[in-house]
């Protein structure tokens, strides 16, 4: 009855070694050269924009692509908030994008332009004229030194001021051209159409936007909508004013 020879210790070194060579020439071959670049999540930002940030060539081997420092390339750019990137093996490479939403405009101190920033206050673009687009405009600010974009503005008024954006219906938040606070954090809404909206000394609350919707919506408001100058919502009877 024969025996199996077994390998002795410098035997199995020896061929882990010779496998752990053709692991290393495999996975460095042009079967795992990058062939093919996918992106996801766009809606603002530009493919071209996205992949020369990442900085990827066709032929780069998948194995040596590291996903973090890829997605951080990325994150570079003001309008991206976060990225994932994923490896599709032998050679295809998926990036999501998750991208900054404009949330309002800042009038820029010296009045040529505006800065767009999103709900959290990070600047998302920085513009020498005015821009189109239905964003509300931010006033009464304290002064501040605006960082550059990707930056974000640390300012209390602002903070809440954004916060009042997060919780408007998504309904009424096209009806607001501005969005006025003063040095006690009372904010006031300036719709497209002139009228004014006062919540009171404090931000408004979710059951203020929900008096707001009714009375919009309400026979009262459209018979008077032409003349109305104001919708105060300060006191516990709101009042529309000519």
């Amino acid at each position: 009855m024969s025996r199996k020879k077994k390998l002795s210790p410098l035997g199995r070194a020896a061929l882990l070694c010779v496998l752990m060579l053709c692991f290393f020439l495999f996975a460095g071959s042009q079967f795992f050269a990058v062939k093919a670049v996918r992106t996801e999540g766009l809606v603002r930002l530009r493919e071209s924009d996205v992949l020369r940030l990442a900085g990827i060539e066709p032929g780069d081997n998948l194995f040596l692509v590291e996903a973090a420092a890829l997605a951080r390339k990325v994150e570079l750019n003001p309008l991206v908030a976060k990225v994932r990137v994923k490896k599709n093996f032998p050679g295809a490479l998926v990036i999501s994008v998750t991208e900054r939403e404009p949330a309002a405009l800042i009038l820029k101190a010296d009045g040529s332009g505006a800065i767009e920033v999103d709900d959290e206050g990070f600047i998302l673009r920085i513009y020498e004229s005015w821009p189109s687009g239905g964003l509300p405009v931010v006033t009464g600010l304290e002064p501040e030194t605006i960082p550059g974009p990707g930056k974000q503005i640390i300012s209390a008024r602002l903070n809440l001021v954004l916060a009042t954006v997060r919780l408007t219906p998504p309904d009424i938040m096209p009806l607001v051209g501005e969005i006025n606070i003063n040095e006690i954090g009372q904010i006031k809404f300036f719709l497209t159409s002139g009228v004014e909206i006062r919540f009171g000394k404090a931000a408004p609350l979710e059951k203020d936007f929900l008096l707001l919707r009714e009375l919009i919506q309400g026979e009262e408001f459209r018979a008077v909508a032409s003349t109305l100058k104001y919708i105060d919502l300060s006191s516990s009877k709101p009042a529309l004013g000519q």
